[in-house]
């Protein structure tokens, strides 16, 4: 039974560390569970996580949306960076497996009972609309005109409100109105106009359209296959990110781990906020693949079965070969 809670407690880590990987969102925990399933084959619910958290828990940071609500939501524990979660995978397994060994007797916990109530935010649009009648009272009465007055002089704005000018002074001969000092005269920009002149003259083409244009000719020169082709090697980092958090850590376990190809690539278009073709997810493998070499990285095919074997990776040196 524990070690069979120690997979699921890997599985709901690995889960959260891809979703990290490509969003900020916090993920409920219904979502979390079936796609830890999903991975590791074996049934996660709110009651496994509840079981885990018995023996850990610190574990995780477990929200609810309001005392009445059931739909809970998981994230990373307390003090936690979220950009830094995947890289406590291995110690965060260490210490599971260390509590699970030397505690005998876990205290049950429930999910109600530790959730933490946060409130949805409001929309600032809605939350910042005033009446007028509120604006008036925040207002100096010294300062407020004649609303109804100025409503009815000016229909197409009918709730602005119009202040009382301050008694006028006569300004000294001597002294330069800041008006005039703010006031953009037009000969500053006949300048600039003349050469935006010349420059569009030479061509027809103004400095800005020339670049667009010579952009849209190089694309249209750029054939189709190229296109994909750089998409391809556009999403390399994001697909390697997922593998990563797959491969076996270097002080722990095997060096190697095998997986169902369609199960990678089912996990891979999960990471993704966009949708992304099956068959374009194979190209971006077989594409690290050749970068990273066999030793690292290899597609199999036995019997029309495809799997994909993951060895120990080294992300830094990984990264700078796929970049």
């Amino acid at each position: 039974m524990q070690n069979g809670l120690a997979a699921l407690f890997s599985a709901i880590d690995t889960v959260l560390s891809l979703h990290y990987a490509s969003s900020i969102t916090t993920p409920k925990l219904n979502d979390v569970c079936a796609r830890a399933t999903s991975m590791c084959g074996m049934r996660i619910t709110s009651s496994t996580l509840e079981a885990i958290l018995a023996y850990f828990p610190q574990a995780y940071k477990i929200i609810s949306y309001g005392r009445n609500s059931y739909d809970y939501a998981i994230t990373v524990p307390s003090g936690m960076l979220v950009m830094k979660f995947g890289m406590q995978l291995p110690l965060r397994s260490a210490e599971f497996d260390r509590l699970l060994k030397s505690t005998e007797s876990p205290n049950p916990v429930t999910l109600a009972s530790i959730a933490i109530v946060e409130t949805p935010l409001v929309s600032p649009v809605k939350s910042s609309g005033r009446s007028l009648n509120a604006l008036e009272e925040s207002l100096p009465k010294s300062l407020l005109g004649d609303i109804n007055d100025d409503a009815a002089t000016n229909p197409s704005s009918p709730t602005k409100l119009r202040l009382k000018s301050s008694p006028t002074k006569r300004s000294s001969p001597t002294k330069v109105s800041k008006a005039s000092l703010l006031r953009n005269d037009a000969s500053k920009f006949q300048f600039k106009e003349k050469i935006a002149a010349v420059e569009a003259s030479k061509s027809g083409l103004s400095l800005l359209e020339r670049i667009r244009l010579k952009e849209k000719q190089l694309k249209s020169q750029e054939t189709p296959e190229a296109r994909y082709h750089d998409q391809v090697l556009g999403k390399m980092p994001a697909v390697y990110d997922v593998i990563y958090e797959l491969a076996p850590v270097a002080s722990l376990g095997p060096k190697s781990h095998s997986f169902s190809l369609p199960k990678v690539i089912s996990i891979v278009q999960d990471s993704f906020t966009f949708n992304i073709a099956d068959t374009e997810v194979l190209d971006v493998i077989r594409e690290l693949e050749s970068r990273l070499g066999p030793e690292k990285l290899h597609i199999l095919e036995r019997g029309g079965v495809h799997a994909i074997k993951v060895f120990q990776l080294d992300r830094n040196t990984d990264l700078s070969l796929i970049r």
